[in-house]
């Protein structure tokens, strides 16, 4: 995760001039962080990287492009107010999602209306942290899939589930969604721990 007030450091002219095409501040911010992220998280994993051998591009459906040293990688990034989520993998396909754990104010229309998919055996009375495990993993696995959400949602949950771990950080739940990756080769960094 990353707080809003990080400093972005090493982002591309390009990368730089696509933030600033969005017309909000906190948009901006939250394109930034997301690559900027996406850069640290590289380095973690490699740190011999240079900056300039990590490319990031927005391919046509708007998902985030890896390029490592010429090499494509596996990212994903997720966003939401204060804190922003990124994925990567030299060999693995993955999607992440991170949202304020709450329960939306349409609960019951989307339960009523993902009845028989995603939210199947969801009360109104649902805890907060259960629904937020089941929002957070069907955007996780709209990112992996490239597809929308509408659709992840009307699918059964627990085709999902095993390919997923979840995380709660503060306010926070974070999905991983990584069906062609062993949980234990996940490995959870917080930017922020090495950055204070």
């Amino acid at each position: 995760m990353l707080r809003a007030d990080h400093q972005l450091h090493g982002l591309s002219v390009s990368e730089q001039q696509q933030a600033a095409q969005y017309a909000a501040p906190k948009r901006q911010q939250q394109f930034l962080a997301g690559r900027a992220l996406i850069r640290a998280a590289v380095t973690q994993l490699k740190p011999q990287v240079s900056n300039q051998d990590i490319v990031i591009v927005r391919a046509s459906n708007g998902a985030p492009e890896l390029m490592v040293q010429g090499q494509r990688w596996h990212c994903s990034i997720s966003h939401t107010e204060g804190a922003a989520l990124v994925g990567v993998s030299a060999s693995h396909a993955m999607g992440v999602d991170i949202e304020r754990s709450r329960a939306p104010k349409q609960l019951p229309l989307l339960l009523k209306r993902f009845a028989d998919g995603f939210l199947a055996g969801l009360s109104a009375t649902v805890s907060t942290s259960e629904f937020s495990r089941r929002w957070t993993l069907a955007e996780a696995v709209t990112k992996y899939q490239q597809g929308l959400l509408m659709r992840t949602l009307q699918q059964p949950f627990d085709v999902y589930q095993a390919a997923a771990t979840w995380h709660q950080v503060a306010v926070f739940q974070l999905a991983i969604y990584h069906p062609e990756l062993p949980a234990e080769k996940l490995r959870l960094v917080d930017f922020n721990q090495l950055t204070e």
